[in-house]
């Protein structure tokens, strides 16, 4: 199987560093765990 060379350049947004916002993800929802199911996860 030949290789081929893309024809098409890629789209700025690429060639950029990508920006992920950091977020604080500790339950199963949009909220954040209540501290008491926090220290019953810690035993």
């Amino acid at each position: 199987m030949a290789s081929h060379r893309l024809l098409v350049a890629p789209p700025e947004s690429l060639l950029k560093p990508l920006s992920v916002p950091s977020r604080l993800l500790l339950g199963p929802g949009p909220s954040n765990l209540a501290p008491r199911v926090r220290v019953a996860g810690e035993l």
